[in-house]
């Protein structure tokens, strides 16, 4: 099993503003669908040559036209005439695509074929080989695939990328001890190898890690341009609470790299991290006036920033400058909620009415989240008219359906209710929520509890760790008479969720299997940490607690 701490040798991307809330970036096991360029080095220039140019244009050709062997008899004479690695790159690609196309699904051929071009292809093999671990990236059994690159790579063990694409297999396959000695052996051979540098300290064991991201922080003062090691290091030390250090660490990459966006961007989250919301907001207003990469994006995340740090006026206006698009929605939802939370509810209302008129492609999401607002601001008959006029123009939105549903039971309206939750399963007969809704209004209705044991069955089976469904069956339980069942049922919601609704369950039941100590225990622990709760205080009268 890998260390906790994970690294790519990749810039982190940011994916979403609740990193910049304290989260620091996130890290996940996919790639982002579209990750910001990595600051390690410049883009070579275009190649010069005209000969070279023109080879290139009629290897492309026959790509295109699905002639691989003649793309690759071109690609595989560039690569020996140019020490450009864009040519090796490609050449692979063309080679991994005639192979997959050939063996698609047969990874004894595709471990053949894949043999046969690195015999051949000595001018780009050390590029192949790291590319091995994506070829058979869509393969589910990963011990396979590890062995598959063990066998392929043996040829090559003086080079630095068999031993580091085995590093990334194994890691892949879980198998942390033996990836973490692979990259070893890797930066072994090449010291100066970022990718064996970052492969080695996400390998680490957990006892080890300390040791190992100090020992990535040296590497990269040993190669400033490794900026992905400084990175992965900075962040370390801001997740370690280690604020002033990291700080020491991105601000000098800052002033090494003054004009590198890219770097500048993945800095965002760490300072973020770090609690240096300063940093993070004039980096972001940097990135917004260059006009940076997804500027909608960075406006979003800027007005996220100046929240955190109290400039509500400024994240008022950074919102409103979010153009309709991919993120429009997003941020007229945070500009209304921080109206509404200075008090100003009727002008939160009115910009969400004024975003729709914007962008009429978000008028769903915006009444949606109108709704939501005015639900929660306790407005529900307001609320209850902004679904309407939604499903009036889409009778069949789920979720507005799904909304309009709950919100009727909050006003006492149990047919309404039922009859939207009822369409809901209609259309989507696997909406677990709505299942588990209905059949929770009848169990604690005490109605119809066979059809409620039906719907919650369906919603357990749907989402069998799902808290709120739990304590639904936990309650139907009860209302049937189980109350062994019940009661374990109900201590297993309330251990994944101890809210106040489930906290009441637990202590109805515990009470009636005689077990009033415990009751007693927990309605106290309950009422701390929910001491408004009204359900409570009366379960408590009620029960002379």
């Amino acid at each position: 099993m890998s260390s906790p701490f994970c690294l790519r040798p990749l810039l982190f991307v940011l994916g979403c503003a609740t990193a910049l809330s304290g989260a620091g970036i996130a890290c996940a096991d996919t790639p982002p669908a579209k990750a910001e360029p990595a600051p390690v080095s410049k883009p070579r220039p275009p190649l010069s040559s005209p000969q070279l140019l023109l080879q290139l244009m009629v290897s492309e050709i026959a790509y295109a036209r699905g002639d691989l062997e003649t793309a690759l008899a071109g690609y595989g004479d560039l690569a020996k005439r140019s020490d450009d690695p864009r040519i090796s790159q490609r050449a692979n690609e063309i080679a991994t695509t005639s192979i997959l196309l050939n063996a698609s699904g047969k990874p004894a051929e595709a471990e053949a074929a894949i043999k046969a071009a690195l015999a051949r292809q000595e001018a780009t093999r050390g590029t192949l080989l790291l590319q091995l671990p994506g070829i058979f990236a869509r393969s589910t059994d990963k011990v396979a695939t590890a062995r598959i690159i063990e066998r392929l790579s043996t040829p090559y063990l003086s080079l630095p990328e068999a031993h580091l694409a085995r590093a990334q297999a194994e890691l892949d396959a879980g198998n942390a001890a033996a990836a973490h000695a692979a990259a070893g052996e890797a930066l072994r051979l090449k010291p100066d190898l970022e990718r064996a540098a970052l492969l080695q300290a996400q390998s680490a064991p957990p006892d080890q890690l300390k040791t190992s991201m100090e020992a990535l922080g040296a590497f990269g003062q040993r190669h400033p341009q490794a900026l992905d090691a400084r990175l992965n290091y900075a962040r370390w030390l801001a997740v370690e609470k280690r604020s002033k250090e990291s700080t020491e660490q991105y601000q000098k990459m800052l002033s090494e790299f003054p004009d590198n966006d890219a770097l500048a961007f993945a800095i965002v989250g760490i300072a973020a991290q770090a609690e240096d919301l300063a940093t993070a907001e004039r980096l972001l207003t940097r990135l917004v006036q260059r006009g940076w990469g997804e500027v909608e994006r960075l406006r979003l995340l800027l007005g996220e920033v100046q929240t955190e740090r109290g400039r509500r006026d400024e994240a008022l206006q950074t919102f409103e400058n979010v153009r309709p698009g991919a993120h429009f929605v997003n941020a007229q939802v945070a500009k209304a909620r921080l109206l509404a939370a200075q008090g100003k509810t009727d002008e939160a209302v009115q910009s969400l009415h004024e975003a729709g008129a914007r962008s009429a492609e978000s008028l769903t999401a915006l009444q949606s989240a109108e709704a939501q607002l005015l639900r929660q601001l306790g407005k529900q008959e307001a609320a209850s008219k902004v679904l309407q006029a939604l499903l009036a123009r889409e009778p069949d939105n789920i979720e507005a359906l799904y909304d309009a549903a709950l919100l009727a039971e909050q006003m006492g309206q149990p047919a309404q209710m039922e009859q939207g939750l009822r369409r809901v399963i209609v259309l989507k007969p696997d909406h677990a929520h709505a299942l588990n809704a209905l059949g929770y209004s009848f169990a604690d209705r005490n109605i119809q509890l066979d059809e409620a044991e039906q719907l919650l069955s369906k919603a357990i089976k749907l989402a069998p760790d799902d808290a709120a469904i739990l304590d639904s069956v936990g309650w139907l339980h009860f209302r049937q008479g189980k109350l062994a069942e019940s009661l374990a049922t109900l201590q297993r919601a309330y251990a994944k969720f101890p809210d106040a609704e489930v906290a009441g369950h637990l202590v109805e039941v515990l009470w009636a299997s005689g077990e009033q100590d415990a009751a007693r225990k927990l309605m106290n622990e309950a009422l701390k940490t929910s001491p408004a709760s009204v359900p409570l205080k009366a379960l408590s009268a009620r029960l002379g607690l």
